[in-house]
């Protein structure tokens, strides 16, 4: 599954809110199906206001990736995936 929501922000908090759109889904699927296996990608693009899988510098403009801020986003991601029952998945891209 892949969240798409209302709003977005620079620290892709809808990608670890504890009632993101995902984490809303994935419960609702469960309590239905309770064996269904639900895999998502622990991703933030779809989350950020700039549309990057990564945070970035408020005002940069160059694109530079804050790689530290960006771990922290997508541990608390990942973390609230799991809790709401979710089969993580992330392919690792290089640049």
């Amino acid at each position: 599954m892949f969240g798409i929501p209302d709003d977005r922000d620079i620290e892709a908090t809808g990608a670890w809110h504890d009632f993101g759109i995902l984490q809303k889904a994935t419960t609702a699927v469960k309590e239905a199906v309770p064996d269904l296996l639900v895999v998502v990608d622990t991703c933030l693009c779809e989350y950020t206001s700039h549309g990057n899988c990564s945070y970035l510098e408020v005002g940069d403009l160059t694109g530079r990736v804050l790689n530290d801020p960006t771990l922290e986003l997508l541990k608390k991601t990942a973390v609230s995936q799991a809790q709401a029952g979710m089969v993580l998945y992330k392919q690792l891209e290089w640049v």
